[in-house]
């Protein structure tokens, strides 16, 4: 079982076994590729034969791996592992010899498609179902076995081409009887391994060097598309059909999340428990917090590393509780308005560690009740907070913070780019906590400067400005210098002039209901044209 390698003379035999039909997990495409390697490597071995065990020579990536796993790991990992054994394949510093029976899909065609030779039984069959999965890929590979026009066919309908069809195209050696297979694939490569080891292997190098497709290039082109297929959410649905064995339900897929900012936070209600994404004064939902303060919304717990977003609840008296690791304007070390109420005594508190308040979030996205920490040890906090509790270690007796889950009822985050679907990428220098509050949140909001179609969000940033995926996210919010006067870097810095007079306003009664006239007990278009509008 598995994938295994042995060398006989100066012929190396690689045998994929993985029952029922041979579709390769994401740590066997690693395999393959490794072994590969090592028999191309080895100066003892002029030829390697690629076959396989069982029904099937190949049936592409394990699609039902993918589909058990959460996030995009296993999908990474297919992607990266099927780019590793191709390339092994083809940059082998010795020929290879496909020895293909019944059926070569998917990933199957991307080996078979850069091997040297390829030998196959009468009763093979190849074939990319990609479209029916909700992939694209080894189309570069399929090239090299059919022509352009056929090729094209085939992606399209994910109809499959029969050995005879590939002998004629002249890409298939041989056909034989399926019993014959692996002896004849063994018969070319004895009649290799015959030849001088030194001018075989200079031989692979030059047909290597005269080949007019760079296939690596061209097959990671290709597996962009299958990136952005999956963001959109068409790839999900085709794999989960597949896996339950219906038909896929594109229909659903038309539907998006985007909605107007009233719609929004039309979601938040008297007495919920209520998390901001951001940092202090950066990158704070600034203008779902402004629909929020003139609504009619009251009594809620605020969860967030805090700012403004605290300070304009708290100065319209929305705030009955506050959990936080701080409140600041950052170029301003304490939020005014957060000071006057903290003084008033009109919060009920939960000071948090910085760190804590982390780990809560992350308790409630994992589901948990809880998470061990030695954060807040030997501080106040556990003094101020008298409800925290301690555990012991199981396995060392250590005393260690009991964090509680900060579960959210609703979540809003600010983000630079979105789609319709709810992909969010943040262009920052720091994503702060906000996939946390997304994920500690029954109702997840997205505010963004600007809705755009998917393949933008994979062309405008490395995959890491992907933290925030469709499945994190209910509804999204066009909100162009929706953040303002926080910054949202790289798209504006914070607006410091504005700031201090925000700042100032709150240290007098009179000057604050100027600023409100002016500036919040308004529409949001009227504020942001009050301050100049999208920079």
């Amino acid at each position: 079982m598995g994938i295994s390698g042995t060398i006989d003379g100066r012929v190396a035999e690689i045998v994929m076994a993985n029952p029922p039909v041979n579709a390769l997990t994401v740590a066997g495409w690693f395999e393959l590729a490794r072994l590969v390697r090592e028999a191309g490597e080895n100066p003892d071995v002029s030829v390697v034969i690629l076959a396989a065990d069982g029904t099937g020579w190949n049936a592409g990536v394990d699609i039902k791996e993918m589909q058990r796993t959460k996030g995009f790991d296993a999908l990474l990992g297919a992607n990266r592992g099927c780019f590793e054994a191709f390339s092994a394949v083809y940059h082998c510093k010795v020929p290879v010899i496909a020895a293909v029976h019944e059926f070569c899909l998917g990933g199957g065609v991307g080996l078979v498609g850069n091997a040297d030779i390829v030998l196959a039984s009468d009763d093979a069959t190849f074939g990319l179902p990609e479209v029916d999965r909700g992939a694209l890929g080894a189309a570069t590979h399929l090239a090299r076995l059919v022509p352009q026009h056929k090729m094209r066919a085939m992606v399209y309908t994910a109809a499959r081409a029969t050995a005879q069809e590939l002998l004629q195209h002249g890409s298939v050696l041989e056909v034989v009887p399926k019993a014959r297979l692996r002896e004849r694939a063994r018969e070319v490569a004895r009649e290799i391994a015959e030849k001088s080891p030194t001018v075989i292997r200079a031989a692979k190098q030059a047909l290597n060097g005269i080949d007019p497709v760079n296939v690596d290039k061209s097959y990671r082109y290709e597996q962009g598309f299958t990136f952005e297929l999956n963001l959109s959410g068409v790839a999900d649905e085709a794999r989960d059909a597949f896996v339950e064995k219906r038909d896929a339900r594109f229909e659903k897929l038309a539907m998006n999340k985007l909605k107007s900012l009233d719609e929004a936070v039309a979601s938040v209600k008297s007495g919920m428990t209520i998390g901001f994404g951001g940092w202090g004064s950066r990158q704070k939902p600034m203008s779902f917090v402004r629909a929020l303060c003139r609504s009619d919304v009251a009594d809620l717990t605020v969860v967030a590393y805090g700012g403004p977003d605290v300070g304009l609840l708290a100065a319209y008296g929305k705030i009955k509780k506050l959990v936080f690791g701080f409140v600041s304007l950052d170029s301003i070390p304490l939020e005014p308005h957060f000071r006057a109420a903290r003084q008033r005594g009109d919060l009920a508190v939960l000071e948090l560690d910085e760190g804590m308040l982390q780990w809560g979030l992350y308790a409630a996205a994992l589901r948990l009740p809880f998470l061990p920490t030695r954060a807040g040890l030997g501080s106040d906090v556990m003094t101020h907070a008298p409800e925290l509790r301690t555990v012991r270690s199981p396995y060392d007796d250590e005393e260690l913070v009991a964090m509680p889950a900060l579960s959210l009822d609703v979540a809003v985050v600010h983000v630079h780019r979105a789609d319709a679907a709810g992909n969010g990428q943040l262009l920052g220098p720091d994503p702060f906590f906000d996939d946390l509050f997304l994920g500690a949140a029954r109702h997840r909001v997205v505010t963004t400067e600007r809705v755009v179609e998917t393949a933008e969000l994979a062309a405008g940033g490395p995959l890491s400005s992907l933290k925030i995926h469709r499945g994190m996210v209910d509804q999204v919010v066009a909100c162009p210098n929706g953040a303002h006067f926080t910054s949202c870097t790289p798209d504006y810095g914070r607006d410091e002039k504005f700031q201090k007079e925000y700042a100032a306003a709150a240290a007098d009664p009179a000057a604050w209901q100027e600023f409100r006239a002016r500036y919040l007990d308004v529409s949001e278009a009227e504020y942001q044209a009050a301050v100049g509008g999208a920079k």
